[in-house]
């Protein structure tokens, strides 16, 4: 136990070296970047941004983190407001993705099992959604991940919808199981997603993860697993295959 405490600090330690960047954006907004290259990611954890708060672009409150992730860039999606809704609704889609796993050495799965649901009640299961019912709002889906918090019952907003923006907000709706910790309030583990129309007719996207779950010691030794499922569902996002480049935290 002594050895893996130890362990445990030193991944710590190389996780918080590896970390240099400035504060996350406050605008919200994606720089310019060759569409199939990496998205740029940050990564930060609660003793790094002991004075951050969130910006307005977020609709989010204030309140302690463990883990802040976020990722932008330039995609080559091309398409309508509308293409970009139904993507999101495809829940049943999300068991595509595959994210480099450091632990393994290998590609996997990151989310096994998804589907939408009717109501928060993750036995009411039902088909993906379409754009209008997502227009209308909110809904409700289920997964099961590999990650720390096992399944999650996720609600999904769309906050802004016009010719050139889509806004999507996404929360925990019930409490998530979590393993080696207690479990995650429901709204303490959410993302944030901004898409935007370029002059060209593509899209770039914005990310956003905020979690309040865990110790900040495991937090910061699980830094490439956070970075590498970042990686994975901008990819997806962004219409991609998740795993058609060397990862970027190998």
């Amino acid at each position: 136990m002594r050895l893996f405490a130890i362990a445990l600090i030193a991944a710590a330690l190389v996780a918080t070296a590896a970390h240099a960047g400035p504060e996350p954006r406050l605008d919200c907004r994606a720089d310019t970047t060759s569409p199939t290259q990496h998205p740029t990611v940050g990564i930060w954890f609660g003793g790094d941004l002991a004075n951050w708060e969130p910006p307005g672009c977020t609709g989010w409150t204030a309140r302690p983190l463990a883990v802040l992730v976020e990722t932008h860039g330039d995609t080559a999606l091309t398409g309508t407001p509308t293409d970009i809704l139904t993507r999101l609704g495809s829940i049943s889609d999300l068991t595509t993705i595959r994210y480099w796993s450091t632990t393994r050495d290998r590609w996997r799965q990151l989310i096994p099992n998804a589907s939408a649901l009717s109501d928060p009640d993750p036995a009411k299961l039902r088909p993906d959604f379409d754009a209008a019912e997502l227009r209308a709002g909110p809904t409700f889906f289920w997964q099961e991940e590999n990650t720390p918090l096992n399944a999650v019952t996720y609600r999904m907003d769309v906050r802004v919808i016009d010719a050139r923006t889509v806004v999507v907000a996404i929360n925990n709706a019930l409490p998530a199981r979590a393993a080696l910790f207690a479990s995650v309030a429901p709204g303490h583990h959410e993302f944030l997603y901004r898409f935007e129309r370029r002059d060209n007719g593509t899209w770039s996207l914005y990310g956003l993860m905020r979690s309040g779950s865990g110790p900040q010691l495991i937090a910061r030794a699980g830094r490439k697993s956070y970075g590498n499922r970042a990686v994975a569902l901008f990819r997806y996002l962004a219409g991609e295959r998740t795993d058609c480049a060397a990862p970027l935290f190998p």
